[in-house]
């Protein structure tokens, strides 16, 4: 038995159409003869919108059609636009937001086209900005390679890089280094400082302060203090893989 093909593959076509061939007005199947375009749309249970609707996510609508055609494809791009709002709705968590403004067809294609064509069509991910947050959940990889110099040198390279385990966005938090192989971190900086008798005179400069809190404002060791307390802080609240040591001499 065959299935009823206005029922279970409806495309709105007339089912008329004229053969080049014989030059007579023929049944376009010759199986069945039926006029799928007056099916009300709730009786349809699989609709075929390629042939005469066009792809909902090209945005294809013709103002020419007549008025049994214009009326069922309204229907198909309708029913194709509220399945994708109901998938949003149900499962598309912290993604990029849908706009749904779109003002070409708005009655038909419910705020996702913005012209007719493909590129008037607003994507689901396509180049949209997703929540900025960095997964905690992250996985890291390596890659080793040879870099080439002249004269016949080389050294081998070491690529590290570690980013979140899954994404709800096109962009994406990244870390990463690239070291010579076997000086990978962790890194012992070690930070040497110049206190001897010298260094207790005055700074000639613009005032600093006791930047260093020994009591004394103003002085050489002052100022020389001023770039190593820089690193050191920098190196304790960001450099996670580098020890630092103060030393002074």
């Amino acid at each position: 038995q065959l299935l009823d093909r206005c029922i279970f593959s409806n495309d709105n076509s007339a089912p008329m159409k004229f053969d080049p061939m014989t030059e007579e007005v023929a049944c376009r199947d010759p199986h069945f003869c039926d006029d799928c375009q007056s099916k009300f749309f709730d009786d349809i249970k699989v609709i075929q919108m390629i042939t005469t609707c066009g792809k909902p996510w090209e945005c294809h609508y013709d103002d020419t059609w007549d008025e049994m055609t214009m009326m069922l494809c309204d229907d198909f791009h309708r029913s194709w636009f509220k399945l994708r709002i109901q998938y949003e709705e149900s499962h598309w968590h912290q993604g990029p937001p849908t706009d749904r403004t779109g003002t070409y067809k708005p009655e038909v294609f419910l705020g996702f086209c913005t012209a007719s064509g493909i590129t008037g069509y607003d994507r689901m991910i396509d180049d949209k900005t997703g929540k900025a947050t960095c997964d905690s959940h992250t996985v890291s990889t390596e890659a080793v390679s040879t870099m080439k110099f002249s004269g016949g040198r080389e050294q081998q390279q070491k690529l590290l890089l570690t980013t979140g385990a899954t994404t709800g966005s096109t962009t994406g938090c990244v870390s990463g280094l690239i070291t010579k192989l076997g000086r990978e971190p962790p890194y012992n900086i070690g930070i040497v400082i110049d206190v001897s008798g010298s260094t207790g005179g005055g700074f000639g400069g613009t005032p600093t302060g006791d930047v260093n809190g020994d009591g004394n404002a103003n002085r050489i060791l002052t100022q020389k203090s001023i770039p190593s307390l820089r690193l050191w802080n920098t190196s304790q609240a960001r450099l996670t893989l580098v020890t630092t040591t103060l030393i002074s001499a």
